[in-house]
């Protein structure tokens, strides 16, 4: 039976309209590096389900990482942010390995299992825009599901989001992407996916390697692309050697 840490009732909220909701699963053990997430040009509250109140991360200018401070308890976690740019400069956000060409590296978060929401559909307007989930996932080695839609809202870089999730496993679905120009390597190397389903996408101007070496993928539904795309390798290797 899975156990969860028990979250302090007294639990409070800064005051702000979150453009992004996310709600993840983690599992911590004795080996693991404290949990950690990079952004820039945002404020970001972690409710770190530790027992205390949530943490508000600021970052007023380019990518910095941010890690939990103190000795994060051992076992299963539901970790929330709330996320909202208040600054004049697009943001960025990621819990993966903070390089795209690493082939070794480690997710700054290694313990996520589980995606139980990624909901950036409270974009406001007149306001600077979450523009990258670029490397959002990348190398999260532990992740095994993602058990809700993922709404994408106005993000425009959407590269390398599950790049080398070799456990992720079931669908994956992504039901629009309103601004996303790029989504090459999204889902390079998920060796273990079994289903894709992307909305249409009328800004996408970018889709090589999506699909690289997912081997074990039986079904991709896409929709409709205004742009002719270049799907350079977008599904080269899906079909497994022995």
């Amino acid at each position: 039976m899975r156990r969860f840490s028990k979250t302090s009732q007294r639990t409070k909220w800064l005051d702000l309209w979150p453009e992004w909701d996310i709600v993840l699963e983690l599992d911590h053990r004795a080996d693991d590096p404290e949990p950690a997430f990079s952004i820039s040009y945002m404020q970001v509250q972690v409710d770190w389900d530790d027992g205390n109140e949530p943490v508000t991360y600021n970052r007023t200018s380019s990518v910095q990482k941010q890690t939990y401070a103190g000795t994060y308890p051992i076992g299963r976690h539901l970790v929330k942010l709330k996320v909202t740019n208040r600054y004049n400069n697009a943001g960025n956000l990621h819990f993966g390995n903070a390089t795209s060409s690493s082939l070794n590296g480690v997710a700054q978060m290694p313990q996520i299992i589980r995606v139980k929401k990624l909901d950036g559909s409270g974009t406001v307007a007149n306001r600077p825009k979450i523009q990258s989930l670029s490397l959002c996932f990348n190398r999260c080695l532990r992740l095994e599901s993602v058990d809700c839609p993922i709404i994408v809202g106005n993000a425009t870089d959407l590269g390398y989001f599950f790049r080398f999730c070799v456990n992720l496993k079931g669908k994956v679905e992504i039901p629009y992407f309103a601004a996303t120009t790029t989504f090459s390597y999204a889902f390079y190397n998920c060796i273990n996916l079994e289903e894709v389903q992307l909305g249409d996408a009328p800004s996408m101007t970018t889709f090589n390697y999506v699909f690289y070496n997912c081997s074990e993928l039986k079904k991709a539904k896409l929709g409709a692309f205004s742009n002719p795309i270049p799907f350079g390798y977008a599904f080269w290797r899906m079909q497994r050697s022995y």
